[in-house]
């Protein structure tokens, strides 16, 4: 993943650490290979799993207790 792909998850969650990024885009591999299989998340959203599943979580951290 590109340094643009880590700015943009550090611009919705806040400050994120490198080993934290690193294990997203790991999991944005393996969610992919998986939903090749048994259909995690529509396949309209196959191309923008970062965008849309990623990210969006990933806000959720700024608003945490």
């Amino acid at each position: 993943m590109s340094a643009a792909a880590w700015a943009s998850l550090q611009a919705a969650a806040g400050p994120v650490s490198r080993e934290t990024f690193e294990r997203l885009v790991e999991f944005e591999t393996v969610f992919q290979k998986w939903n090749r299989r048994i259909n995690l998340a529509a396949q309209s959203t196959q191309g923008d799993v970062w965008r849309r599943h990623i990210l969006d979580s990933a806000q959720l951290a700024r608003i945490k207790p």
